[in-house]
């Protein structure tokens, strides 16, 4: 999945059993991979927006073995930020 906005192109390139693996290109070339999700944990559903200012923001649903948590990645100044919980365990 990939969206442009500008010069920015953001894309998602893995889910499920694989985790979250996320690029982005401005320009010149993509970015080398970077896994986004926990490592050993599934991860589904992503989706990529990049607002007007040319951030990309990724979002997928994390599962633990036991709980479900939605969490989060920003692109902005040339790399993906380290994802953050957006819901609590199981909500």
């Amino acid at each position: 999945m990939r969206v442009r906005a500008g010069s920015l192109i953001a894309g998602i390139i893995c889910a499920g059993a694989f985790g979250i693996t996320a690029q982005a290109a401005l320009g010149a070339g993509w970015t080398a991979p970077k896994e986004l999700s926990v490592a050993g944990q599934n991860a589904y559903n992503p989706e990529v927006a990049v607002d007007s200012s040319g951030v990309a923001t990724a979002v997928w649903r994390r599962y633990d073995g036991s709980n479900f948590f939605i969490q989060a990645s920003r692109f902005s100044d040339g790399s993906w930020s380290s994802p953050v919980d957006l819901s609590a365990p199981g909500q």
